[in-house]
This record gives structure tokens, sequence and C-alpha cells, in this order.
């Protein structure tokens, strides 16, 4: 579902990949649902998600069903996950993208809301990673 490879400034989302991310009772919402489960369950599911949305974490974002998927998905991200997700978000000026989007603007938010509960807690190197995505993603926003 997910993409490896270089990533493209935009890539189109298929139906597969945006049923897996945006549909009610599938993939990411289903998983993140069933609390249930047990942390481990949903870590594993969180990973999986990551991922698939592995190259698609901006169209993933500005899609109107997918980025009410990525919000809750982002809070229960790690800070290794949430960092690798600001930085390619960031990329290519992606970040005025996600920003100028009415559901783009929504998955950024709810990524500087996991990355203070992340950066309140200081995880040393981890923590730097995702400072410097979230510095790029200033640097974007002011120069894009």
């Amino acid at each position: 579902m997910g993409g490896s490879g270089p990533r493209q400034p935009w890539r189109a989302l298929s139906e597969e990949l945006r049923s897996y991310f945006a549909d009610e009772g599938v993939g990411v919402r289903a998983a993140l649902a069933r609390e249930a489960e047990g942390t481990e369950a949903r870590e594993l599911a969180v990973a999986a998600a990551f991922g698939e949305a592995e190259g698609f974490e901006l169209p993933l974002a500005c899609d109107a069903g997918c980025s009410y998927a990525l919000e809750p998905l982002l809070a229960e991200a790690s800070l290794e996950q949430l960092a690798a997700f600001v930085t390619a978000v960031g990329a290519d000026g992606g970040f005025a993208t996600a920003a100028g989007s009415p559901f783009g603007s929504r998955v950024c938010e709810a990524a500087l809301r996991a990355a203070d509960a992340h950066l309140a807690a200081d995880h040393g190197a981890a923590s730097a990673a995702l400072g410097d995505a979230l510095g790029a993603w200033c640097e974007g926003a002011l120069t894009g």
C-alpha cells in the first residue's frame, strides 16, 4: 500500500491507501479504536500505519478523509515516528502546503501537540531531531 523509495513532492493516493486511512472500521481507524487489545497491539498498529504512510505523508495530511485518521495517529506516535513524519511533511516546502490546507493545517496542529508532549519529556538526541524538523517547518513558513 505505502511507498518506499524517493519521496516526490506530491504523490497521488491510491484508493487502497486512502481507504486504509480514511474508512471507518478499516485500517488505522479500526486499529486505534480497539483500545482493549492493549498497548503492544496499538504500537504495532501505529508502526504499520506509519509504514504505509511513508512517502505519502503530505498528500495524506491534506486529504479530507485521511487527515482525520492522522490526528489521533500522531498522538500515539513514538518520538522517532513523529520526527520522521514532521520531516517528511516539511520536505521541499511541504509545510506551507500543509499549513495552507484546511485539512493539512489540522494535521500540523496535531503534530505540534504531539511534539509538545514528547519535548516536555526530553528524550535527548531524538528530541533534537524533532526540534530540527520543527525548526525547518518554521523556516519554511517564513520563507515559503
